[in-house]
């Protein structure tokens, strides 16, 4: 395959999954360069789609989302990436799995290898359903058939795992009624607004609320803690007379939101826009460099406007942008019979919004979009690069992209950074990488290198090079899947605070047990929920410790090439993350683990 070229490839119909049970039917695809791939399933009158995530990307906790449909199977895959993975299933809906009838509430228990599906399906509502695993895998649910308002449509989607959720969101109305759905993985409070009405609830790990929308006015969605929301369309008929499917489609938080996206119009579908923006820009907002007559309407109790906005039918190639302020666009499309929502691109490591321009590569130079409509992200040559096309990094220097006037304010990003288009200029964005070390063994540094400790031991995972700030530590036993974090705080007084998570989430704090939230006058606090320790401190960073043994280490970019340890040295660069106590480099990765044991 070449760069922005597409291949599909159809599989014989006997890879369809019948009954319960475990089957070897994964397709397992490898590649030499980073690709995207989606998946569809149709059938006469039905389709759906959803993005394929990669292995890097998948988890070790999820959330079970089937909407309701009586009286038609409710299906759960889950996929294993490694072998020997045990997979704990906390049903909320009853099932048969090689012969036993597992009911609500119950545990089912199994253990899949590379390549191996556990299957389970269920005539009872399985929303709620809890995943968990000793080892990443992947998750996918759906339903055999939905008719409410449409012909019998299957209808599928690959979940995020709990660490990839988010919040504060807002939801925009089509013509007909769907249902959004709220997910916790752990307490939270959820405030949530639906014209004038307003209402507070409390959800706790594992609980769901559904809230009804019409033509009323938009949602308006915010929490405590990372949920996920979900847009269900039960399928039905726009004013025009067309016709859509059911369908599922992720809400993406507001401060998600963009300036410029790109709408990829589908042949044969009546194609619509639904636009969120700040009100006092909405003035602004272009499409295809002109300025329709937008009919705004006001999000009640923000500073949100939203409108539809239904463009040319047929394929096509369209620009939706406000040249300075962020918004927020979903596409959809709609036909006689099949409906297609808005795929998210994975492209090398990370989920890229559709339409969202961005770069590559930290020297600026080639510019990347994502498909909406395929989750294909493509890329071209840019003609405008941040550090080159100004003489003497001249900050007054301009040059065209695509029509509009960008200023080049820098001379191009560090390590770790890539450049973004705001405000009609060039900038900087760097990211807030994470280490994580799992029970194991597998392990990855904040720059990306990716290996496996294989030793019972303490090891160091993240110490500051310049400050003795505190010391992060972990004992791990991977032949018993243990990993227990410590976080060592020292001050200038000689008196170390020392914080322990054990594999029960019980957290000792000087050798003794205490009740969360915790809070000291020092900056740190430990908070807790029914699956999950964090501890964060005012200093920038944040420790995450899972039920299942992950443990995550978030630091801020104040730390940016000033640590060590097994977590690396935070620069950027993978290639030199084998750093030693001493500041040489390791020559081999079992020097390295030998040199941070303690």
């Amino acid at each position: 395959m070449q760069g922005g070229e597409s291949v599909t490839v159809e599989l014989p119909s006997d890879t369809e999954l019948r009954g319960t049970g475990k089957f070897s039917k994964t397709v397992i695809i490898h590649s030499s360069k980073f690709i995207t791939i989606g998946s569809s399933n149709q059938k006469k009158n039905s389709v759906d789609t959803s993005l394929v995530y990669s292995m890097t990307n998948l988890g070790q906790e999820y959330y079970v989302f089937i909407p309701l449909a009586m009286g038609y199977p409710k299906e759960v895959a889950v996929f294993g990436l490694q072998d020997s993975t045990s997979v704990t299933v906390e049903l909320k809906c009853a099932v048969t799995f090689e012969g036993k009838t597992y009911e609500p509430n119950e545990k089912l228990t199994a253990r899949i290898s590379t390549s191996e599906v556990l299957y389970l399906n269920s005539n009872q509502d399985c929303t709620g359903t809890r995943v968990v695993s000793d080892k990443p895998v992947g998750v996918i649910a759906g339903y055999d058939c939905a008719s409410k308002n449409s012909k019998c449509q299957h209808t599928f989607e690959q979940l995020l795992p709990v660490e990839q959720w988010g919040t504060s969101f807002i939801v925009p109305p089509v013509e007909y009624q769907v249902s959004v759905y709220i997910l916790a993985s752990s307490p939270t409070h959820v405030t949530y607004q639906l014209g004038s009405k307003s209402e507070d609830i409390n959800l706790s790990a594992g609980q769901w609320k559904e809230i009804s929308m019409d033509s009323s006015p938009p949602l308006v969605i915010f929490s405590t803690q990372p949920v996920q929301v979900l847009y269900y369309c039960n399928g039905g008929k726009f004013s025009d007379g067309s016709s859509f499917d059911p369908f599922i489609m992720d809400i993406e938080p507001t401060e998600e939101f963009y300036s410029s996206y790109t709408l990829e119009g589908k042949e044969d579908f009546s194609n619509q826009a639904f636009i969120i923006a700040m009100t006092k820009d909405i003035k602004e907002v272009q499409f295809d460099d002109k300025r329709p007559s937008f009919k705004w309407q006001q999000v009640p109790g923000t500073e949100y406007s939203w409108t539809q906005y239904t463009y040319k039918k047929g394929s096509g190639h369209h620009i939706l942008m406000h040249p300075s302020a962020p918004i927020g666009v979903y596409s959809m499309g709609s036909i006689v019979h099949p409906s297609f929502s808005v795929l998210t691109c994975s492209h090398n490591g990370q989920y890229r919004t559709p339409g969202k321009l961005f770069w590559d590569d930290s020297a600026c130079t080639k510019l990347c979009e994502c498909d909406g409509s395929t989750g294909l992200v493509t890329c071209k040559e840019s003609s405008c690069k941040a550090a080159d096309v100004c003489p003497d990094n001249d900050p007054d220097c301009d040059c065209v992209y695509q029509g509009k006037l960008m200023k080049c304010e820098i001379p191009g990003c560090p390590e770790g950074g890539s450049c973004v288009e705001k405000g009609g200029a060039w900038l900087c964005s760097m990211p807030e990488p994470s280490c994580y070390l799992l029970p194991s063994g597998a392990f990855k540094s904040f720059d990306g290198l990716e290996d496996w400790v294989w030793t019972e031991a303490t090891y160091s995972l993240a110490v500051p090079a310049t400050q003795d700030a505190f010391r992060i530590t972990a004992h791990l036993d991977p032949y018993s899947d243990t990993v227990e974090p410590t976080v060592i705080f020292h001050s200038k007084s000689g008196e170390d605070l020392k914080v322990e998570v054990k594999k029960d989430l019980t957290t000792v704090v000087n050798g003794k047990a205490v009740s969360l939230p915790f809070r000291t006058d020092n900056g740190l606090e430990i908070v807790g929920s029914e699956n999950t320790v964090v501890v964060q401190h005012t200093s920038g960073l944040n420790l995450r410790y899972c039920c299942h043994g992950k443990v995550t280490v978030t630091l801020t970019a104040a730390f940016r090439g000033k640590m060590t340890g097994l977590c690396g040295n935070f620069n950027g660069r993978a290639d030199d993350d084998l750093q030693l106590r001493d500041g040489s480099v390791a020559d081999s990765i079992e020097d390295f683990y030998e040199d941070w044991t303690i």
